[in-house]
């Protein structure tokens, strides 16, 4: 009886010291933006003749922080001398989750030039908000295609703008500091 009664308080005292840690990390919260930038500098190639895609030109950012995203903005900087509406413009998350940016003749990009943050500056295809809650690590792949053979254009560069609650682990650290308290 007695060895069942320390076995309880033991318990007892790991229950009130995690639930005392995670009211810690409560208040401690902060909703953090993370930008990640690649300075591509390199041609689209051209859509052939006739229209159709072109061969697609990928750029990846990989994000190292492992949190569940709460907000992405995506800024492109595109050189076109004409028809930006020739192009199609996507970002597959980690999770392969592909939405659509720029979209052959919508979201309000200019003629010549995209410049500026997409959902800011321009509507996007899809809603950016299907990204949230997705993690943030890994491969974020950014696809452009021309589709048309008159007007080449250049990523000059692009970024990766994550938002984040750094409260909140992922599943895998959650694991990890539970199993630090029995070590």
């Amino acid at each position: 009886m007695f060895g069942k009664s320390i076995n309880v308080c033991i318990f007892l005292w790991i229950l009130i010291f995690v639930s005392v840690v995670l009211a810690g990390e409560a208040q401690c919260r902060a909703i953090v933006e993370t930008t990640y930038t690649s300075n591509v500098g390199q041609q689209i190639p051209d859509g052939p003749a006739g229209g159709g895609s072109g061969t697609p030109l990928l750029d990846t950012i990989n994000v190292p922080l492992g949190f569940i995203v709460s907000g992405v903005e995506v800024y492109l900087n595109i050189s076109m001398v004409d028809f930006t509406s020739d192009l199609i413009v996507r970002l597959t998350s980690p999770g392969g989750t592909q939405l659509g940016l720029a979209w052959v003749g919508g979201g309000g990009i200019p003629a010549t030039n995209i410049i500026g943050w997409f959902p800011t500056d321009f509507t996007p295809h899809d809603n950016m908000d299907q990204w949230i809650g997705e993690y943030t690590e890994g491969d974020w792949v950014l696809d452009c295609r021309d589709y048309s053979n008159n007007g080449i254009g250049t990523l000059n560069s692009w970024q990766l703008k994550i938002t984040y609650d750094d409260s909140v682990a992922t599943e895998q650290e959650s694991w990890g500091q539970i199993k630090a308290l029995f070590r």
